[in-house]
């Protein structure tokens, strides 16, 4: 039987911690990171009414008891621009619809009563919703030429307002609708995106919300 032996020296030492390490960035780099939508949906799960009246409250809202309307919608396989510019906003507070194209989600709206500034028309809060996990959400003027923000409450008293060329937003196909017996304003789909998705893009809110209440078809 032959032995082999080899003397250890610091020079020695020294590459093989090195190799390690480089074997130890390699291993790390290889292992897929999870999205901050995917973080949000794992810490944020809402069964029922009562946890998500819960989750709305956290940010300091304070909405009807019941939802106003509950949608079933399509997240588009393919994102086009008003698409693209929704997803903008969800990015902004830890979302990312991206995760979910093509897949079904359920729409809860509850109508905001605490708005920080008066409002002559509704202002809706949307949280979207698939398998009982949150996947995103926004605030919603339902006023013609009204506004879109995210969960936040606004820090400042006076909400941005959308430039009045604006008429349009993105669609989502609806499959399933439960109104509670609430009739939708005529002017429900006239918003329009304020702040630095709007600035960005240019793209009105009705633009964003025909994309999302037409994109499975």
């Amino acid at each position: 039987m032959m032995i082999f032996s080899t003397k250890i020296t610091k020079k020695k030492t020294v590459a093989i911690a090195l190799i390690c390490a480089c074997m130890l960035m390699l291993l790390l780099l290889s292992i897929p990171q999870a999205d901050a939508a995917a973080g949000n949906m794992k810490k944020t799960t809402l069964k029922s009414n009562e946890e998500r009246l819960d989750y709305i409250a956290t940010y300091g809202w304070q909405v009807s008891p019941e939802p106003v309307e509950v949608l079933e919608i399509v997240i588009p396989s393919e994102f086009d621009e008003t698409y693209e510019t929704y997803n903008v906003l969800q990015k902004s507070q830890g979302f990312d619809l991206a995760s979910f194209k093509g897949k079904k989600a359920m729409r809860y709206t509850y109508e905001i009563t605490n708005y920080p500034t008066p409002q002559e028309s509704a202002v809706n809060l949307n949280l979207l919703v698939i398998d009982d996990k949150l996947i995103g959400g926004d605030v919603t003027s339902v006023a013609l030429g009204g506004f879109m923000h995210s969960l936040e409450m606004p820090s400042d008293t006076k909400p941005q307002q959308k430039p009045d060329n604006a008429t349009n937003q993105p669609k989502t196909e609806t499959n399933e609708t439960q109104p509670n017996n609430q009739a939708t304003s005529p002017d429900k789909a006239e918003n329009t995106i304020t702040g630095n998705v709007s600035e960005k893009t240019g793209l009105t809110e009705q633009e964003i919300l025909d994309a999302l209440t037409s994109s499975g078809k």
